[in-house]
């Protein structure tokens, strides 16, 4: 990641460009933001292999996800009702899956809410699906610092108390990237250790 494009998230691969295309077409349809959030962005930008596709929607996700699961021709499943998740699985070389999730508030207020600043990242689909397939990189946690230092940080200090399966990400995955865990975050992951050991932790 250098200086010149740490800001910018650029999507060169054709098929990927064709699939954030059809989601930008279905946002604009719909009238709703949509926004690609999360390890995509990570990813791509650690020059890592994309497998999924994570979209955020400032509105209803379910008529965008079955909007977009007809245009692309692909299966769609319920990941969780109540919080308004669900997956397309794609028969596709640039993703395996695509999961669409309802986004409460602003792109900004929902970035708030994840679990460690390099996921807390987004793109909006309607700014990648121009010619040049390029958009600027909302991070209002100070993730793209944190992955030029290869540092896995909290978002916010309640972050494991609202999900304690974020402690077992969180090791999986520094040992995954190959990133330090910043001292205040690993402090908070040892005091909310017994959240994990109280089988508040069902999957991960």
């Amino acid at each position: 990641m250098t200086e010149s494009t740490k800001r910018i998230l650029t999507i060169s691969d054709p098929g990927q460009r064709e699939i954030i295309e059809a989601a930008a077409a279905v946002a604009a349809s719909l009238k709703v933001p949509a926004f690609i959030v999360g390890g995509f962005i990570r990813d791509s930008l650690l020059g890592r292999r994309v497998h999924d596709l994570d979209l955020a929607v400032l509105g209803d996700a379910a008529t965008f996800a079955e909007a977009l699961a007809k245009r692309l021709d692909a299966p769609i499943f319920t990941l969780h009702l109540e919080a308004g998740m669900y997956r397309l699985t794609l028969q596709s070389q640039a993703f395996d899956q695509v999961d669409i999730s309802t986004a409460a508030g602003t792109i900004v207020e929902a970035l708030s809410r994840r679990d460690f600043t390099v996921d807390a990242m987004a793109a909006a689909v309607d700014d990648l699906a121009t010619a040049n397939g390029q958009a600027e990189i909302i991070e209002p946690a100070g993730g793209l610092n944190d992955l030029k230092n290869k540092v896995l940080r909290a978002v916010a200090p309640d972050i494991f108390q609202k999900d304690p399966a974020r402690l077992l990400r969180g090791a999986r995955l520094a040992a995954e990237l190959g990133f330090s865990i910043e001292p205040a975050t690993e402090r908070l992951i040892i005091e909310n250790a017994p959240l994990a050991a109280s089988g508040h932790v069902k999957t991960c």
